[in-house]
């Protein structure tokens, strides 16, 4: 197989060889028959080439848009103190992102806390002197809706710390 394809391309070779001295011959033959004409040359454009540096950089105006992102807002404006925000990580329901300073509100919680403990004290005592008639009802009264008015405002305190927490 190896002998054979030696013996083709042998021929090729050859063949080719064989034409090409004969279209020399031809052309020879012709130039000499037409010595005393010579043809002009060819006209031809050409460039001088000179190395430059190539810069591939582009620069262009925009602005560039995150495949996913999310706004965090808060209800309440106020300094930041805390922030646990990783980059490129999933975070879970409940976790803390972003913590507001909340100094304040946690100061006014306590003040509202002893009132609360001190009136349900009142209360107790008036419930027992209620009881044997050594004290109105109306002062009772007063003395538990005082009671139930700082729950109410230990609420709104507990509320407005929640919205300090993003």
């Amino acid at each position: 197989m190896r002998n054979g394809l030696n013996w083709i391309f042998f021929i090729v070779v050859l063949t080719i060889l064989i034409v090409a001295g004969c279209n020399q011959n031809k052309s020879n033959g012709g130039a000499t028959a037409s010595k005393g004409k010579e043809r002009p040359g060819a006209k031809v454009d050409g460039f001088i080439v000179t190395p430059s540096v190539l810069i591939d950089q582009i620069t262009v105006s925009g602005s560039l848009l995150a495949y996913e992102q999310v706004d965090l807002m808060n209800e309440i404006a106020g300094r930041v103190v805390f922030i646990n925000l990783p980059e490129g990580k999933f975070v879970e329901k409940g976790t803390l992102l972003v913590k507001l300073f909340d100094d304040d509100l946690q100061a006014d919680l306590k003040k509202l806390q002893t009132q609360l403990d001190i009136q349900e004290k009142i209360l107790e005592r008036q419930t027992a002197l209620l009881k044997v008639n050594g004290i109105s009802q109306s002062d009772y009264d007063q003395t538990y809706l005082q009671v139930k008015t700082i729950k109410a405002d230990i609420e709104v305190q507990n509320s407005m710390i929640r919205k300090t927490q993003i």
